[in-house]
């Protein structure tokens, strides 16, 4: 954490003028603590010392004046600190120690991005609906960041869960011999049928704030290890009972790549993109490409 201090002294040395003395100088008579400054200025005129601090995002956060003194001064030390704060320097949780340079490295975690997701190249229109097919991922459980003047490069270990779901009547997935998947007509009514994929996954990072804004981007690769997938059908029998049938041993592909992108405001609320280039399955059979669109919170 950095802080600016700035520490207006005044003189007080009424009528003494005949006599010559060494001035002494007096605690500071106005202090003021900033977090995360980006610029100071101070301007001195005949009308008086006006002292302005900026953020990082151009925003006049503090504007201190006083009256013309000839026998004023005015100083600003600039200190860095051990930080630990929540959505504090650009994560959900962070902690860094500067040891007194303007870049540093830290460790902290991400929070978790939330969005529907999108089976592109599955073929046909019934198949996986992008309105019932969602994603839920937490971006970084821990990493390590370098954070350096406006930007910032991390690396570190998450976990991601997608669902693919499909609800038009009839439709029902099968396991083939060499552990793909296909659609298969039984004449089941079914309630719907899913497809869901766990990933532990290694972002990758770059990070940069606009300027006089409170707008960051975010962009990079996330390698994805593919632990588990399952597919599971649910449907109704003659009675009437809902009754399920799913399959764990599939052959998804065990590592992918996705490329992730977003905005975030104020360092909380975002928007976000991911959209994998290499298909889920290894095996033979439906196979498509992830593409998920959704909002971020805490990154």
């Amino acid at each position: 954490m950095r802080a600016i201090y700035i520490c207006i002294v005044m003189l007080l040395m009424p009528a003494l003028v005949s006599v010559p003395m060494s001035a002494k100088v007096e605690s500071p008579d106005t202090v003021c603590d900033v977090e995360i400054p980006s610029r100071v200025t101070i301007v001195e005129n005949p009308e008086g010392t006006t002292v302005n601090i900026e953020s990082l995002g151009g925003t006049l956060l503090k504007s201190l004046a006083t009256p013309y003194q000839p026998e004023s001064s005015v100083s600003a030390r600039k200190s860095y600190r051990r930080k630990s704060d929540w959505f504090g320097d650009g994560s959900l949780f962070g902690y860094s120690y500067s040891k007194g340079k303007s870049s540093y490295w830290g460790v902290g975690l991400d929070g978790v991005c939330i969005g529907l997701t999108d089976a592109v190249g599955q073929g046909g229109r019934d198949g996986f609906e992008w309105s019932k097919s969602f994603e839920v991922c937490w971006m970084n459980c821990l990493k390590v960041y370098y954070r350096f003047s406006r930007s910032c490069v991390s690396l570190g270990l998450g976990l991601d869960w997608r669902s693919y779901r499909c609800t038009f009547p009839g439709r029902e997935l099968a396991v083939n011999a060499g552990g793909g998947l296909e659609w298969a007509g039984t004449g089941r009514k079914t309630k719907y049928t899913r497809l869901k994929v766990f990933s532990l996954q290694v972002p990758l990072l770059y990070e940069w704030r606009v300027p006089k804004s409170d707008l960051k981007l975010k962009a990079g690769p996330v390698l994805c290890f593919n632990t588990s997938a399952s597919a599971k059908t649910s449907y109704y029998d003659e009675d009437a009972d809902i009754l399920e049938v799913s399959a764990t041993d599939l052959s998804q592909r065990k590592v992918t790549v996705d490329f992730y992108g977003g905005v975030t405001y104020c360092g909380f609320l975002g928007i976000y993109v991911r959209y994998s280039p290499m298909k889920v399955m290894k095996a033979p059979g439906l196979n498509f490409r992830p593409l998920t669109l959704g909002l971020s919170i805490g990154m």
